[in-house]
């Protein structure tokens, strides 16, 4: 979930959405010809009159770059990318807006969460009070350059950069964090008229499976890391397996 300030207080916000077109239940995947996006108010968490809204799909595109160098032989998976653009008119707010796309549920085959096939998801982004930022200006969200492999070798190291680039030229950080949940089995799809009920923020996270973290998603030796200034990320898989990781990049303003 990314946005870019246009100018006179609108918003261009964008959604990606990479899905599993081997694992993934067809049906699931044709009903999300449309995203529910919901804006929330930052200071009270009260979501904002008029939202979620729904916003329509385009793709998909196959991802072709699916292979890690160690790959002889392609694995039998597939992997399409789906997007959603908005513009949206938000005036200066104290305590700025909250941005969400909830669905649920994530794929049984996942090896690293309690739960995989009742677990959700949640993507969601801040937009800043202007007002109270140092410089004053309103901002436009950071956007990672490049996507990171979809398979690796076991036993092979991988390095690769996780950086992103920052229009407003904001200092950048990144770190690991524990992904987010939403929806459920019952209300995969809330948009708040009578299919479930959008969770408000602070939002639910994920539950690991035993024997893995937010440090430690991954079986790996060494472990997966990332380097906070660079976005750097290196690890040597030990464990077969499909793997859900959070990754984020935070923005700092200079004066």
């Amino acid at each position: 979930m990314t946005y870019t300030y246009l100018g006179t207080n609108q918003y261009r916000v964008r959604l990606d959405l990479y899905i599993d077109c081997i694992n993934g239940d067809p049906s699931a995947i044709s009903s999300d010809a449309t995203a529910w996006i919901g804006v929330w108010d930052g200071s009270t968490r009260r979501i904002i009159s008029g939202f979620p809204r729904e916003v329509p799909r385009s793709g998909p595109e196959r991802v072709q770059k699916t292979n890690y160098n160690c790959i002889s032989i392609a694995p039998n998976a597939c992997v399409d990318h789906y997007w959603y653009e908005t513009t949206l008119t938000l005036a200066p707010r104290t305590g700025g807006y909250i941005i969400s796309f909830q669905r649920c549920c994530r794929n049984n085959s996942i090896s690293n969460l309690f739960d995989p096939g009742g677990t959700g998801a949640n993507y969601w982004t801040a937009i800043p009070d202007a007002r109270n930022t140092p410089n004053k200006k309103e901002n436009s969200s950071a956007i990672f350059k490049e996507l990171p492999p979809n398979f690796l070798c076991t036993n092979t190291p991988l390095n690769f950069d996780h950086s992103a680039t920052d229009a407003d030229g904001d200092s950048l950080a990144y770190d690991l964090f524990r992904p987010y949940t939403g929806g459920t089995r019952t209300q995969p799809r809330p948009n708040n008229n009578g299919t479930g009920t959008l969770e408000n923020p602070p939002f639910s996270q994920i539950t690991w499976g035993a024997g893995y973290s937010t440090a430690s998603p991954i079986d790996g030796s060494p472990q997966l890391n990332i380097d906070p200034k660079t976005g750097k990320i290196t690890l040597v898989p030990t464990v077969t397996g499909q793997f859900v990781v959070g990754i984020r990049v935070s923005e700092y303003r200079k004066r």
